[in-house]
């Protein structure tokens, strides 16, 4: 299996993990993990490429607004300043579902995603729309 197939089972095991929808501080870390992972994949998929191809691929990744969104956490959770502003995604609520009872699950927790725009995303289905476009990119280029 290639760089680029590897990086995308491992995108794939936390996008696993976040569909657990837990509260805790954990969960959170998890979720900022995936969106890491899921942009770094860009770097293992150019390194199987020509350059050519290389080029192709960002202006593929560049066309989808989901893996824009996750350019944007990723380095946010990694940088203290980022300089490559996409859609300047941020999350910026917790929406905690808190259950009652003595047989009651966990809490459990969604996450916002908030653009320049105003415009809002829940970030597990911006995870899931992340995930298919990986998937279309790398059948695209062959790996």
């Amino acid at each position: 299996m290639n760089k680029a197939r590897l990086q995308f089972e491992r995108v794939k095991r936390y996008y696993e993990r976040i569909q657990q929808f837990g509260g805790s501080d954990v969960a959170y870390d998890d979720l900022l993990a995936f969106f890491q992972n899921c942009w770094h994949l860009k770097d293992h998929v150019k390194s199987c490429l020509s350059s050519t191809a290389a080029r192709q691929v960002e202006e593929d990744v560049h066309a989808h607004r989901a893996l824009r969104i996750v350019a944007d956490i990723a380095n946010r959770s990694k940088h203290v300043t980022i300089t490559n502003v996409r859609d300047d995604a941020r999350i910026t609520h917790k929406f905690i579902h808190v259950y009652d009872g003595a047989h009651a699950p966990p809490a459990t927790a969604r996450f916002g995603i908030t653009l320049a725009d105003g415009s809002t995303y829940d970030a597990h289905n911006v995870a899931t729309e992340a995930v298919q476009n990986w998937e279309a990119i790398l059948v695209r280029h062959g790996l």
